[in-house]
C-alpha cells in the first residue's frame, strides 16, 4: 500500500506514513489509497523527470549572472579607483 500524500510505500498495519507522518487509518479504509499512490510515485517520478532540465538551465543562468556581477563589480572598482587618483 502506497501513502496518498507522499507515494512512499507503507508497511501491512502502520497507522502512518512513514515518509510524511499522514495517518492511515481513514485512507485505507476506502481502499483507494494503493491505486492513487502507485499513480502518484509515477506522477511525481514523471513531474522530477521533466523539472531537472528546467533545474540545470536555471543553475546555468544563476551561474552566468553571478560571473557578469562579479565582471561588472571588478570593472566598477577599477574605474572608481581610477577616478580617485
Amino acid at each position: 500500500m502506497y501513502c496518498a500524500m507522499c507515494g512512499y510505500q507503507i508497511p501491512e498495519g502502520g497507522q502512518f506514513c512513514p515518509g510524511c507522518g499522514t495517518k492511515i487509518e481513514k485512507a485505507k479504509a476506502s481502499g483507494v489509497v494503493e491505486d492513487v499512490g502507485q499513480k502518484t510515485v509515477d506522477l511525481t517520478k514523471k513531474a522530477v523527470g521533466a523539472a531537472k532540465p528546467v533545474a540545470k538551465g536555471a543553475a546555468r543562468l544563476t551561474g552566468r549572472a553571478i560571473a557578469k556581477v562579479g565582471s561588472l563589480t571588478e570593472r566598477a572598482g577599477k574605474k572608481l579607483k581610477e577616478s580617485t587618483k
